[in-house]
């Protein structure tokens, strides 16, 4: 993409003006994901894009892709479980009292 930019532009211009335009397509293409998941895939991009330009490697970006899609995963496991969420609140020491109206939100959206 950045060698389609107007070469009067500088190496690094061109380079993050590429990223940018990058992360607005994969934001876009997160569309099924409503609002919120288009601007969260769309800032990930963006940050996975300069990770690569940043470090002249792809790979970094993609360990990061893969970490934070792990992380993703084990996440919604959590938070679709009521009892792994509960426990894993309470081991970080958060009073079942205060998290109340999260769960029971929770439960509403997962059925739980």
């Amino acid at each position: 993409v950045a060698s389609l930019l107007p070469k009067a532009m500088t190496r690094r211009a061109r380079e993050l003006t590429a990223v940018a335009l990058a992360a607005l397509v994969f934001g876009a293409g997160h569309v099924v994901q409503g609002a919120g998941g288009m601007f969260l895939a769309g800032i990930l991009g963006l940050f996975l894009g300069l990770i690569m330009v940043w470090r002249r490697s792809f790979w970094e970006a993609v360990l990061a892709h893969g970490f934070f899609d792990a992380m993703t995963f084990v996440m919604l496991r959590i938070l679709t479980d009521r009892a792994l969420l509960e426990d894993w609140l309470n081991r970080a020491g958060v009073p079942p009292e205060t998290v109340r109206p999260l769960l029971e939100d929770l439960g509403r959206k997962f059925g739980y």
